[in-house]
């Protein structure tokens, strides 16, 4: 399978950069869970953001795997372009194959192609968001370089522990809201590097 020329295994989630094209033609990164079943992936996405609108018109899209050490890409996928035209990534950035984006810096890219979609309610201690999950065939695989450890929710990142907590900050409400801030804040508490980062994760919450 060509799966297992990357090493992802079954179970996990990985942290990946899904990329699409918006109604303009322009490109559109997101920072999106993945996990492998037997030879195709499942994503969730979260209705109304511009990846799930997208791929309601075109069922063929970009998956990007990243290496652990390549999480900042991930964050800035995860935070930028939430509620303003700010662009995840300067085009220069983008790369087209088979007339779909992907990021030059990605490791992999995987040419996704819906197999089936269903919508379903969402729950966890953070409420209730409905999500749309996506099946997805590997139509195509573009190893640019040997992937020793991707990049996965598992992994001791609190930088991007914090950015996916933000998303869900976005959407949520009440003391729901107020708990999230306050995991956010405990993390950044216990950061004293990555400057940049964190002030892209503070404008973010800011805005909302």
């Amino acid at each position: 399978m060509k799966l297992d020329n990357i090493n992802l295994e079954p179970g996990i989630i990985y942290e990946t950069i899904v990329t699409t094209l918006n109604p303009t033609n322009q490109p559109n990164a997101a920072a999106i869970g993945m996990h492998r079943v037997d030879d195709k992936l499942k994503l969730r996405l979260f209705e109304g953001s511009n990846t799930y609108n997208n791929l309601k018109t075109n069922n063929t899209f970009g998956i990007n795997i990243l290496e652990k050490r390549q999480y900042a890409i991930a964050v800035q996928a995860a935070l930028k372009g939430w509620g303003n035209d700010e662009p995840e990534f300067e085009l220069s950035e983008y790369e087209h194959h088979d007339s779909i984006p992907f990021l030059r810096s990605s490791k992999c890219w995987i040419v996704g192609k819906i197999d089936n979609t269903s919508l379903q309610d969402l729950t966890d201690e953070y409420g209730t968001t409905q999500i749309m999950e996506v099946v997805t065939e590997v139509q195509d695989l573009i190893l640019h370089e040997r992937i020793d450890t991707p990049l996965t929710r598992n992994d001791d990142l609190p930088l991007l522990e914090a950015a996916v907590l933000a998303t869900r900050y976005k959407v949520a409400e009440g003391e729901t809201r107020q708990r999230i801030k306050a995991q956010i804040d405990d993390i950044l508490s216990d950061i004293d590097n990555e400057i940049e980062l964190m002030d892209l994760l503070t404008r973010f919450l800011n805005k909302w």
